[in-house]
């Protein structure tokens, strides 16, 4: 028969019991899952072995099971007969195999052992062969020769994992059905599995250092870091560092801005001379108003893209004033003052902290004001562009400056 008449790589001929399905499943499963190493594949082998007679699944419901059985075993190229001790009793097993034998496929039987010994589980069919001789008379002579079927054996081995024993039977019968020596099908799949492992210690190193590089990079995200500045600005109400300085730099600056972060959010900024020590604000540039005067730190309990909160101290760290951040729908901010008690603080009238600075040759301002809120505007980049002065009633205020 040409090989492309062939429908089924194999049939699997057993005893329909528990124990016997369940190995015919198994082989099924695992021959028809089966891929050919690529060394023999490009000798000609085929890549997979194919399609595999299922008995219980494609015989449909019929009286002649006989007949299509028949025709199942002559479309297969090969017969795989799964044996236990009650195999050489299943007459239907022991036909399906004279069938084969019949057919001049003798040698294309293979066996599977699951249990017991070969004289106990081969059905007789399996260990001998019928074989046509020309006699002395000239007459033909039908006799039967004792044989030794390719057997693969499952039966569970002392100190071998079931695994391994379960591999070699199935490389056994897949070398018979690729038409293999069963060695080289062994060392192929060897060098395969080593392939394997191989690609899959390349994938876990790299995985390996991508977690590393990834906990690092997590690690230098999360933990706490302060850099220095040669000045600071405001974007949605918190600050941020203008002109990066060196640490270097900053040791020979009389005031640097300290911008301490954590997971990229500004938790503290403060103003600091070359030896860290804090230094309170004097009234120039930023210090221009004059409630900020004696200003030396400002920290974000809350830290965020927008201000929520932030305390605002002096050169000794005490907590001067706190700066509540109400966040309109216009996008506008409402920001309220209170003491470091909690309570509602005008601007320039200095509560129970301000009055303990001590400021070497500057005055504490003695000016008042009603200013207890702000209304700041802002643009798109966050940046204040129209500032509104409340009293703690919320009704307009001018500044005292």
């Amino acid at each position: 028969m040409d090989e492309e008449a062939y429908r089924y790589r194999a049939f699997i001929s057993y005893r329909h019991t528990e124990r016997d399905r369940k190995w015919a499943q198994w082989l099924i499963e695992k021959l028809e899952t089966f891929r050919t190493p690529h060394a023999l594949v490009r000798q000609g082998v085929p890549s997979r072995i194919g399609r595999l007679f299922r008995d219980d699944d494609e015989i449909p419901a019929s009286s002649d099971l006989s007949g299509q059985i028949e025709e199942a075993l002559r479309v297969s190229k090969f017969l795989i007969v799964v044996c236990s001790p009650e195999t050489p009793s299943s007459l239907w097993v022991r036909r399906e195999i004279d069938y084969f034998q019949s057919a001049g496929r003798g040698g294309r039987i293979l066996a599977l052992l699951v249990e017991g010994e070969p004289e106990q589980s081969f059905p007789p069919e399996l260990l001998s062969v019928e074989r046509t001789r020309i006699g002395a008379d000239g007459g033909q002579i039908v006799e039967r020769i004792a044989c030794e079927p390719i057997a693969a054996d499952v039966r569970p081995r002392s100190g071998e994992r079931r695994f391994v024993t379960e591999r070699r039977a199935l490389l056994r019968v897949a070398a018979g059905l690729l038409g293999v020596g069963y060695d080289d099908l062994v060392h192929r799949e060897h060098q395969r599995q080593v392939r394997r492992q191989q690609l899959w210690g390349t994938i876990a190193a790299a995985l390996l250092i991508a977690a590393s590089t990834g906990t690092y990079e997590y690690w230098d995200y999360s933990r706490t870091k302060t850099e220095f500045y040669a000045g600071i600005g405001a974007r949605w109400g918190v600050p941020f560092g203008i002109g990066r300085l060196s640490a270097d730099a900053t040791s020979h600056r009389s005031v640097s801005y300290a911008v301490t972060t954590r997971r990229g959010m500004i938790t503290e900024v403060k103003r600091v001379n070359g030896s860290g020590g804090l230094v309170a604000l004097r009234g120039d540039g930023i210090d221009s108003e004059s409630w900020l005067v004696g200003v030396a730190e400002w920290r974000m309990p809350y830290p965020s893209e927008r201000a929520a909160e932030i305390d605002i101290c002096g050169a000794n760290g005490r907590v001067m004033i706190v700066q509540h951040f109400t966040w309109q729908p216009d996008g506008s901010a409402v920001v309220s003052f209170a003491n470091a008690a909690g309570g509602a603080e005008a601007l320039g009238r200095p509560g129970p902290e301000a009055e303990s600075f001590e400021l070497t040759g500057i005055e504490t301002p003695t000016r008042r004001s009603l200013v207890a809120m702000h209304r700041l505007m802002f643009n798109e980049a966050g940046f204040v562009t129209r500032r509104y002065y409340r009293t703690i009633w919320g009704t307009p205020a001018k500044d005292a400056d």
